[in-house]
């Protein structure tokens, strides 16, 4: 069974992720006056408190390292191995990001005919599929919101998923905002 993860806006530093009945809820958020964290809490459903997932240390709007469920916190770079992630000059990627996540798997994100997807090791099948923002005539405000395909089985490592995803995507549109 997959699930959908919807976004409320098509900034990476200011947005709601959460499914339709919000028992998947996450908060990404990044204040004026410290814009040199950003925050990703998610939504314990049995408390209605918040849990620190992850905290980024950016550099002019770019996150340079990061600390994941209080652990140490480690440049970008080694908590995802990238591989050609520069934008040409008309905005495509061809890069991979690979991340271990909680459940010791190695999962990779690539750009899969203009696709942002994310497979598990030992399969070509993705766990995750991201559907970008769409607007109306391709120019004017936005008709669609961004939204993510999550399967089951990568629901035991949501946490560093959503984390990986947030700095992949802001790689790929060379901006978080």
């Amino acid at each position: 069974m997959t699930e959908k993860l919807s976004f409320t806006a098509t900034s990476l530093q200011n947005v709601i992720i959460s499914n339709e009945s919000d028992s998947i809820y996450y908060e990404v958020k990044t204040w004026e006056s410290d814009a040199g964290l950003t925050k990703v809490q998610r939504l314990n459903p049995k408390t209605q408190l918040y849990d620190l997932v992850a905290e980024f240390e950016n550099t002019n709007g770019r996150p340079v390292a990061v600390r994941i469920h209080g652990q140490d916190t480690v440049r970008v770079e080694e908590f995802l191995k990238m591989e050609n992630v520069e934008r040409s000059r008309w905005g495509t990627w061809d890069g991979k990001v690979s991340f271990v996540g909680m459940d010791e798997k190695e999962y990779t994100w690539s750009n899969k005919d203009g696709v942002l997807q994310l497979t598990k090791e030992g399969s070509e099948k993705p766990v995750a599929i991201f559907r970008t923002y769409q607007r109306w005539m391709y120019l004017l405000t936005v008709s669609e919101l961004p939204s993510m395909d999550v399967e089951q089985e990568a629901l035991d490592t949501l946490d560093t998923l959503i984390v990986s995803f947030i700095v992949t995507e802001g790689t790929r549109r060379g901006s978080f905002f």
